[in-house]
């Protein structure tokens, strides 16, 4: 719940270092552990338990609290301040700024400092555990979703931490279907896709996904796709070029690739009943888009 404007107050830098309010970091732990006002608590609004352990640290609604976040444009200010008034507080306040003007105007933090990780370069290795690769499917009156096992994979980045090379191979012998209950209708379903009238798994096990390129893209925020990569996917001995958006993020240890994309089986050689190439197909007609979901992890 973000407040209306005129349900909370607001304090500048000057009046709160002249303040006795209690000063309430509400950013995740990590960030308050690098950098957080001096003598600052710290209650991460993220947390679910927030509405429950608030209110064991400050029993007395009436205690006056300044809460801040890093400020605009986010709102973790206010999304706890909104918190708070549905929990009763009645004497808060919201630090004007957050902690970027704070720190702007040279005043004093406490903390280690960043450890947000950065200067990421080089070859990265695939970690097949932890790397999910889901597909779904489609005809006129049903879709069927499922996974597929990865089993090899790398990529590169260059000085500034832009991919420059990377593949993703999937092994088709290994697929899954999710959404049917009963195994034998799913086996059916699997060894169907698994037939020359879609992807010849028998003659091609293996297929992939050969990133070429990457490109930025400019404001893209925490969570959304942040490069435009450009490929190639193969499958069946056949390949088609393939532009995604991707989120390629650093984490501890290694680098996450996200993206959903579309690809045209058709154009890989799967041709069951394509309305491009077959006439009065009536409910025999299967979806050419296939939709992938990819969230690979690359470790060092």
């Amino acid at each position: 719940m973000i407040p209306s404007e005129n349900s909370y107050s607001v304090i500048s830098p000057d009046k709160l270092a002249d303040s006795n309010a209690t000063v309430v970091d509400v950013r995740t732990p990590e960030a308050y552990s690098e950098s957080r006002l001096p003598g600052s608590v710290n209650h991460c609004v993220y947390e679910v338990a927030f509405m429950e352990e608030f209110p064991k640290a400050f029993p007395d609604k009436g205690t006056e609290l300044v809460v801040y976040g890093d400020g605009d444009p986010f709102k973790a200010d206010l999304a706890a301040i909104g918190r708070l008034q549905t929990l009763g507080y009645e004497n808060l306040s919201i630090l004007e700024g957050g902690l970027t003007r704070w720190k702007g105007e040279g005043r004093p933090t406490e903390g280690t400092g960043s450890t947000e990780v950065s200067g990421l370069s080089g070859r990265y290795t695939l970690d097949a555990e932890r790397t999910k690769v889901r597909w779904v499917g489609r005809n006129l009156v049903n879709q069927h979703d499922g996974e597929i096992e990865s089993i090899s994979g790398f990529i590169e980045l260059d000085g500034s931490g832009v991919p420059v090379a990377g593949e993703v191979m999937v092994d088709l012998t290994k697929m899954t279907c999710r959404d049917i209950e009963d195994k034998s209708l799913a086996g059916m379903l699997i060894g169907h896709l698994q037939h020359t009238d879609f992807f010849d798994v028998e003659t091609f096990p293996e297929a992939s996904f050969k990133l070429q390129s990457a490109q930025p893209l400019e404001g893209a925020s925490c969570g959304q796709p942040n490069f435009l990569v450009e490929g190639t996917l193969s499958a069946r001995g056949n390949a088609t070029p393939l532009t995604l958006h991707a989120l390629i993020e650093p984490v501890e240890g290694g680098i996450v690739f996200q993206s959903n994309f579309d690809f045209d089986r058709v154009e890989l050689g799967a041709l069951y009943g394509s309305g491009k190439l077959f006439e009065r197909l009536g409910m025999h007609l299967v979806n050419d888009l296939v939709s992938m979901d990819v969230a690979a992890v690359f470790t060092k």
